[in-house]
């Protein structure tokens, strides 16, 4: 038998044999991988003009890195992976906001297809670990819709953020360590695995979890704490990871690697407000070292010159405004938070489609449940619950745990691979799994070919579009970059001025927080304070124009203008997105310089 130089054995073990070439299990289901990333290709395109609030804080890092603006560009809440993708795709692309915008969903569909790699990757894996399945393409067929279904619906392409970078990471550790534990892994591989490690907590600091996770189990499968592999994938990691980690916390004076964690416990678990951030059950204590300005109480008018970072201020380096916040909760809203964020992934995880492959197989009798083992698939499962575990201690998004949740999908096929379905049995598989992944993804199905094929033929125009028609709208009325401006409303909603590169330097802050009454604990927004403004008298509102004048702002913005409020001497600059249905669609504007 041949034997493979570069495969690292155990200690004192012999090392294994390749296996004969194998059949190609696979063939015949190209077509499924075609589908997936047509519809990718089609989300990125339609979506090209969305900007989330992320979005907007990734682009100013993105720009600083560009500037060489090191103080701002070294960010302790914004992981750096995503904003020096973008910064590297906006320079090889035409100056513009729209390349700007452009860049931002093409590193989102390149982050699914490396998802897709991976995943692909693990179910290859998996097969040179556990031989060809019985039924290959009703296989293939759990595993590309449980793909769509995570990456499309839960993730979305038109959201900018590096979670569909961390679901890759967590799928391709997992192949990594399905292929560790069968004996194949040489010192390349071990080096990707720590380059992998050290990427995904670039990408996301809660990857940290998953180095403190993946390295022991790695040790665990090879049965040596000092294997070479090990050694090789923790110094790669650390190659990765460290330069960054050291340059951070010279730039901030003390040791740190991320205050993610930290600030969104003191806010959400915590109970802590951030006013037109994140506001929740108290206000922050007195005596803070960065508290916001209150420069008129009736209305409420914040502002926050004192640090001016990014479009807006308290979004692009939230640690800076809630140093001093108290870090603390009262277990009752841990207990909340715990149970919620167990609940709300356990709910996630059933939608996977690739539990009625399981399902279907054990009502048929080819599978039976009780006798399922972890043996086999102990690390993979373990690295699905490494990769949740934070976020059931703050708050869980379905984009949190998306890597998880496809290694649920994984775990359903797994326990199904060799399971003999008779012919009715597949066919119901093949349209529950079908119907699993269309029925919460029918708005995808319907908006990505409507609008992928009506735009051309000038039928439709993506509704983010919006973003693009008011940035221009606005540079044609003379706002330029570095202008100082304030807002009216749900300020995480004026994302669009970070393409105009203007500053929120004041609000009349609507109240943004988490509804507790559900598991999903959704964000909700309040306008009681902006509503507050708009059934003000004139001389109030001139009062607050005058505070906003005061924060150097130069013009001002509002959105979700209630019905039959006064808009004498405000102007239109386009649609804007509506969070009330029964407020104005309209974004307006005033200059007040």
């Amino acid at each position: 038998m041949l034997l493979d130089p570069e495969r690292v054995p155990v200690a004192g073990q012999p090392i294994a044999p390749l296996a004969p070439p194998r059949r190609n299990a696979w063939q015949g289901v190209a077509w499924m991988r075609a589908i997936c990333i047509l519809f990718a290709a089609g989300d990125a395109w339609i979506s090209r003009y969305a900007l989330g609030p992320d979005g907007t804080a990734y682009l100013d890092l993105a720009r600083a890195w560009l500037r060489g603006d090191w103080t701002t560009a070294f960010n302790s809440y914004w992981s750096p992976l995503y904003a020096w993708l973008l910064a590297g795709t906006i320079s090889l692309l035409p100056a513009g906001s729209r390349s700007e915008l452009f860049a931002g969903h093409l590193i989102n569909f390149a982050g699914f297809l490396l998802a897709l790699f991976a995943g692909e990757f693990l179910l290859r894996e998996w097969t040179a670990t556990a031989g060809a399945p019985r039924h290959p393409r009703l296989v293939a067929l759990a595993g590309y819709l449980t793909l769509a279904w995570v990456s499309l619906h839960l993730v979305g392409l038109g959201f900018n953020s590096a979670d569909i970078y961390v679901m890759a990471e967590v799928l391709f550790v997992a192949a990594m360590l399905v292929r560790i534990r069968r004996r194949a892994a040489g010192s390349g591989e071990f080096a990707l695995l720590g380059l992998a490690l050290g990427a995904g907590f670039l990408a996301k600091a809660a990857g940290a979890v998953l180095i403190v996770a993946a390295l022991p189990v790695a040790a665990v499968l090879l049965r040596s704490a000092t294997h070479k592999g090990i050694r090789i994938a923790a110094a790669c990691c650390a190659l990765v990871t460290l330069p960054f980690v050291c340059a951070l916390s010279l730039a901030k004076h003390r040791f740190v690697y991320s205050d993610a964690g930290q600030v969104n416990y003191k806010l959400v678990v915590g109970g802590n407000s951030l006013e037109g951030y994140k506001d929740s059950i108290h206000p922050p204590p007195a005596g803070l070292p960065h508290p916001l300005r209150v420069r008129h109480e009736d209305p409420r008018v914040v502002s926050f010159e004192d640090h001016l970072t990014g479009t807006f201020p308290v979004h692009a380096d939230p640690s800076w405004w809630t140093e001093g916040y108290p870090a603390s909760a009262a277990p009752g809203r841990q207990w909340t938070a715990l149970r919620s964020g167990i609940i709300y992934s356990l709910t996630l995880a059933a939608q996977a489609p690739a539990l009625w492959l399981l399902f279907l197989a054990a009502l048929a009798g080819a599978v039976r449940i009780r006798r399922l083992s972890l043996r086999r698939v102990w690390p993979v499962a373990l690295v699905a619950a490494a990769a949740t575990a934070p976020y059931w201690l703050i708050v869980v998004h379905p984009r949190y745990i998306a890597g998880p949740l496809a290694l649920t999908g994984f775990l359903a096929i797994a326990a199904a691979w060799h399971a003999a379905l008779p012919r009715l049995a597949q066919r119901a598989a093949c349209v529950a799994m079908l119907l699993a992944a269309a029925i919460p993804m029918w708005v995808e199905l319907a908006v990505v070919p409507f609008y992928t094929i009506g735009e051309p033929l000038g039928i439709a125009s993506p509704p983010e579009k919006i973003n693009i028609k008011l940035a221009e709208t606005m540079r044609r009325e003379g706002l330029r970059a570095g202008d100082r401006v304030a807002y009216i409303g749900d300020t995480l909603d004026g994302t669009w001025l970070a393409l105009d590169g203007a500053q929120i330097v004041a609000m009349v802050p609507a109240r943004v927080y988490h509804d507790e009454s559900t598991a999903e604990r959704p964000i909700r927004e309040d306008f009681a304070g902006p509503d507050r403004y708009w059934r003000s008298s004139p001389a109030q509102r001139d009062e607050v124009m005058r505070a906003f004048r005061e924060a150097g702002a130069k013009w001002v913005f509002a959105d979700d203008v209630p019905p039959g409020a006064d808009v004498s001497g405000w102007s239109v600059a386009g649609s804007a997105h509506r969070l009330r249905g029964e407020d104005s669609d309209k974004q307006f504007f005033r200059r007040i310089d």
